[in-house]
């Protein structure tokens, strides 16, 4: 299950490129939503927790040609069911699949919690940005064990044109 959201308030940097946009242009449209900061959500069932080290999840599907993702950090939320976690080890979102660069982490042991935990995820330093390719979460060392609790992921990012960076001076 997966929502998506828009943030409410957007930085002034972006408000400030955004206003140099005629709104009533199909293209600035485009460009407006494809600039606005968004959310998405992932629920990540038992089943799928157990396996996450063979198969990853996609938590923001691949945007399309010449457009990446910008990951601007994720929480994770683990409600506490009965059984623990055992084994196991960090957990990675990457672009692509488990070869893709990371750019977020948390560790093992908020998987292997015996309580409801909360987890954030920062941006890892000077991840490589994927073209049109998803953003997936994984874990990298080993499968975890015996536990039955679901885990929450809500990633936040920016979609971006990489023609549009294109700065010549």
């Amino acid at each position: 299950m997966s929502t998506v959201g828009y943030l409410q308030t957007l930085p002034s940097a972006i408000q400030n490129r955004l206003s140099l946009i005629p709104n009533e242009s199909a293209q600035g449209m485009d460009y407006l939503a494809r600039a606005m900061p968004q959310y998405q959500d992932t629920l990540i069932a038992t089943a799928s927790v157990l396996t996450l080290s063979a198969t990853p999840v996609t938590l923001i599907a691949a945007p399309g040609a010449g457009l990446g993702i910008v990951f601007l950090g994720a929480l994770f939320y683990m409600p506490y069911n009965s059984a623990t976690y055992a084994s196991g080890g960090a957990v990675n979102i990457t672009w692509a699949n488990t070869s893709g660069s990371t750019c977020g982490t948390v560790p093992a042991s908020f998987v292997t919690s015996a309580s409801t935990s909360y987890c954030q995820a920062g941006v890892s330093a000077s991840p490589v940005i994927q073209v049109n390719q998803p953003l997936v979460v994984y874990n990298a060392t080993g499968a975890f064990t015996t536990g039955n609790s679901p885990i929450n992921i809500r990633v936040w990012y920016q979609i971006v044109q990489f023609s549009e960076i294109n700065i010549s001076g």
